[in-house]
């Protein structure tokens, strides 16, 4: 990562398992279309137990950044999970901070994703959660995200 920058990659610890479910809810309540049909008690009680499976599993991987000046500043982070049968990876999710919008982190958390694909033959990523946001993004770079499917049903996986 270039030295100028003001963030840094690191991997995950259980530390921070608290901020990113509650950041993911909060987010996604708040951008997605289907959560403005439920109250937000509904809407946590029916999703929180889907994120903590989501982090729970033994093939999920969080990548988080932080801020250089103060390590336990999360400005951004992406939830993704590697199946083992190798049939491409599943995007659960990816958060930037408020504050930190559009200087292109979440472009570089999934340059990270695509480096996975290096010498991979199924080179599909399935995502999750679908934001406003995520939506507009998709559809102005349509050539960029052509091997991207949005499949919810893959929330509801068992372990």
């Amino acid at each position: 990562m270039d030295e100028s920058k003001e963030y840094y990659f690191r991997a995950y610890n259980a530390d921070d398992l608290s901020f990113i479910s509650s950041s993911w809810g909060k987010c996604y309540y708040n951008t997605s279309v289907y959560s403005k049909l439920m109250s937000p008690q509904d809407f946590h009680a029916y999703h929180r137990p889907i994120r903590s499976n989501i982090l729970s599993s033994k093939d999920c991987t969080i990548i988080v950044i932080s801020a250089k000046n103060d390590p336990l500043l999360i400005v951004a982070w992406m939830c993704i999970e590697i199946p083992p049968s190798n049939q491409g990876m599943i995007l659960h999710f990816i958060y930037v901070k408020e504050a930190f919008r559009g200087m292109g982190l979440a472009k570089e958390l999934l340059a990270m994703l695509e480096k996975h694909f290096d010498n991979k033959k199924n080179k599909n990523v399935m995502y999750t959660h679908l934001t406003h946001r995520g939506s507009k993004i998709l559809k102005s770079k349509q050539e960029s995200f052509s091997n991207y499917y949005y499949t919810p049903h893959l929330i509801l996986k068992g372990d």
